[in-house]
């Protein structure tokens, strides 16, 4: 989930040009910066699966229209094929749009396995290395996983990696990511399944990622959301979310929950940061963004509405109650027409772009 920049409004400020209003909820901000970067680096391999789930749909729907419905999906098939969806000028290569044309996707005995070149940014600002297997087991498509039991799993091999730049934009954050293990379903596991209904169940266990150089700072992070996609059917093949005209993009809605250690050192350097997210009443919309690679688009989702809370839950001794006078911070996301706005409610005061 790609994170927003909030913009400074014109209200009275300091001399270093920051207003009041924003020095007031300014620790607020760095915790949902900090949790949200947490459970954003979290997500990776089970947006990876999403996005996976969304080119199979796609190809399932598009071998069914064809003169071949019987034809199997192969990784030839997924690299070449094309749509032409809302934001874009002509028919695009989804597989591209969606993982970049440096990445690769190979079948498996066991369902796909997505490799990653580590140089090519995605449009949601992460660059991501090494290889992801996706194990679909008997369900060829996601919403054939209905349940737990038939989920798919979303496996991190030996020597994937997350990196995002910094703020400042030449520097990058380099995460070392767990490896994960089918005899240890509870660490470093991502499990996506059909709910029934039209929604999915995104469940992430016991997550490990570090910063490169600082494994003693290892998280420990789980999460379970809910996605619904705004296609009529539950389906997430990317020509079903938007209007007949092609006009109009549909919104899916997500809500949910993370928790558990973070990335992130408390004050002693004794031992990391605990955290806490809720996602409430989520709704999210497909941007596509013009790119410098030969795909010409990548693809992002952007929160437009609902409330994001964010929390520090470790003991107040393990982070500074002057830097942070509350340990909770809520963002309320609203979308009126084009305009996207945000107000942060921080230790009873309230901010607005």
């Amino acid at each position: 989930m790609a994170l927003a920049a909030l913009a400074l409004t014109g209200c009275i400020k300091g001399s270093d040009g920051v207003s009041e209003e924003y020095r007031r909820v300014q620790g607020g901000i760095m915790i949902y910066n900090s949790v949200t970067a947490m459970q954003n680096v979290a997500m990776q391999p089970a947006n990876a699966g999403i996005r996976l789930a969304i080119l199979l749909a796609e190809a399932e729907k598009q071998i069914a229209a064809s003169e071949t419905p019987d034809a199997p999906i192969t990784a030839d098939y997924l690299k070449n094929l094309t749509v032409k969806i809302y934001g874009a000028t002509s028919d695009i290569k989804l597989q591209a749009m969606l993982f970049g044309d440096l990445t690769t996707i190979e079948k498996t005995s066991d369902g796909w396995k997505i490799n990653y070149g580590g140089s090519q940014q995605q449009a949601d600002g992460f660059i991501l290395s090494g290889s992801l297997q996706v194990i679909t087991g008997d369900a060829d498509q996601l919403m054939d996983a209905t349940g737990e039991a038939s989920a798919w799993k979303v496996m991190m091999l030996e020597g994937f990696g997350v990196s995002s730049y910094s703020s400042y934009g030449s520097t990058t954050a380099d995460f070392v990511m767990g490896t994960s293990d089918l005899q240890n379903p509870m660490a470093n596991m991502t499990l996506l399944y059909y709910n029934g209904g039209g929604s999915y169940s995104i469940s992430l266990a016991g997550i490990q990622a570090w910063f490169k150089g600082s494994e003693q700072f290892k998280s420990n992070w789980s999460s379970a959301l809910t996605l619904t996609p705004g296609s009529d059917n539950g389906s997430l093949a990317i020509s079903d979310t938007e209007s007949d005209s092609g006009d109009e993009i549909k919104d899916f809605k997500v809500s949910g929950t993370a928790s558990g250690d973070s990335f992130y050192a408390t004050a002693s350097e004794l031992g990391s940061l605990r955290f806490s997210y809720r996602l409430t009443d989520g709704q999210y919309r497909r941007i596509i963004k013009s790119s410098s690679i030969s795909s010409g688009y990548g693809a992002y989702a952007q929160i437009v509405s609902g409330t994001q809370k964010c929390s520090i839950t470790s003991p107040a001794g393990d982070y500074s109650i002057e830097t942070y006078p509350s340990p909770d911070v809520e963002y309320v996301w609203t979308l009126s027409g084009n305009y996207l706005s945000v107000s942060v409610k921080y230790n009873v005061f309230v901010y607005s772009n």
